[in-house]
């Protein structure tokens, strides 16, 4: 779904895209419009869009405040969202600025989402999901990235491909419909 999202929004036949959705992460290579690999995150929620809402809420800011800073990050090292959770209180409870732990929770997102895209090799990327809109990830992609494409509706790139997909399908069964 989120391959023919892209497609259908950005008109591209070959891309890697990293969907960042609220419980999962998937990174894919296309070419040609064909999947020909994908990684799934394989840890818990910690590297997902929920993941984000709940250190927005925890902080008790707006999750778009959240989203824009990236200077100066705290080291957030959990790789479980509980944990990290966790960290974060004790952050607050330390006296660090918000910004900064801010900043550390959207590095910390970066450092768990890199290793599934390490794995292919691209100078482009096409972010989609919600979190396509963190401005601070996107600003840490772009140290691996000379390119980062985000569909105009990223946040609803998934529903939009079920919807190519459907057309696509409806289309073929009407074609055959009509042969007889």
């Amino acid at each position: 779904a989120h391959v023919y999202g892209v497609i259908k929004q950005n008109n591209l036949k070959d891309f890697l895209m990293l969907e960042i959705g609220g419980q999962d992460v998937k990174a894919a290579k296309v070419e040609r419009g064909i999947i020909t690999d994908v990684e799934l995150n394989d840890k818990c929620a910690a590297s997902c869009g929920r993941f984000l809402e709940n250190m927005a809420s925890l902080l008790e800011v707006p999750f778009e405040y959240m989203a824009s800073y990236h200077e100066n990050p705290v080291s957030i090292n959990s790789t479980c969202a509980v944990f990290s959770e966790s960290e974060v209180i004790s952050k607050v409870a330390e006296g660090v600025p918000v910004e900064n732990i801010c900043a550390g929770v959207n590095y910390s997102l970066y450092t768990r989402i890199r290793p599934l895209l390490k794995k292919f090799k691209s100078s482009s990327l096409v972010l989609c999901g919600g979190v396509a809109k963190n401005r601070a990830l996107i600003h840490y992609l772009q140290n691996d990235f000379s390119e980062i494409i985000i569909p105009q509706e990223p946040q609803f790139n998934g529903a939009i491909g079920c919807c190519r997909y459907g057309e696509t399908v409806a289309a073929k069964k009407l074609n055959l419909l009509q042969t007889f």
